[in-house]
């Protein structure tokens, strides 16, 4: 795996210092839940391709293209990763629960598609809520509910300490699909998951394998 590189930023000319500020002092984070068009990516399912996999090589690849999406506050230091990977969850039918995964994160969807598929071969069947446990600091969380299509979603977590964007998928219906984006306020506002949005659409619209 590629080392990971955490980049400063000083705050004297950082844009936003006086919002980070603010809600590091008034710790907040807000979700908001968008429908998003997959059909591009149901027509690659077809051809044997996990709608999963494909979907999360999506997110992935606009939460790397998005500053903001990747920002983290250490040892009293604001800064971004150079890359970040995606933890993800997988449910166990026969026992109701679900695990925690990851995987290291390429732009090459083959070469991502394969590191998923091979974690998942390995780590699947384990019932820990971490099957493949990590200790690493450049992760974000996705996770899916397939059961409900819903039209809002709102997890509760501190985000005093906690950074990183997590995002919760619904079920098909019609070829869209709702997608949940929880995110720390001190670090991301709407215009920046805008951003994510439309770079997402883009990516989804635009895959070719």
């Amino acid at each position: 795996m590629k080392e990971c590189h955490f980049i400063p930023i000083d705050l004297k000319s950082y844009k936003r210092a006086e919002h980070f500020k603010f809600f590091s002092a008034n710790p907040c984070g807000f979700s908001l839940s968008v429908e998003l068009e997959v059909q591009n990516l149901l027509n690659h399912k077809q051809k044997g391709y996990s709608f999963s996999n494909l979907i999360l090589y999506c997110i992935s690849r606009s939460v790397n293209e998005i500053v903001e999406f990747r920002m983290d506050y250490k040892d009293g230091i604001l800064g971004y990763y150079e890359i970040s990977h995606p933890s993800y969850t997988i449910f166990h039918k026969n026992s109701e629960t679900f695990s925690s995964l990851w995987s290291e994160y390429d732009e090459d969807f083959a070469t991502f598609n394969e590191k998923l598929q091979s974690d998942k071969t390995e780590f699947g069947e384990n019932l820990s809520y971490e099957a493949k446990a990590t200790n690493l600091p450049n992760i974000f969380f996705v996770s899916s509910l397939p059961w409900i299509s819903f039209k809002d979603f709102n997890l509760q977590i501190d985000r005093s300490k906690f950074y990183a964007p997590i995002f919760t998928l619904s079920k098909i219906q019609d070829s869209k699909i709702l997608l949940n984006i929880n995110v720390n306020h001190a670090i991301c506002d709407g215009y920046h998951v805008a951003k994510f949005v439309e770079s997402l659409q883009e990516a989804i619209n635009n895959f070719k394998e």
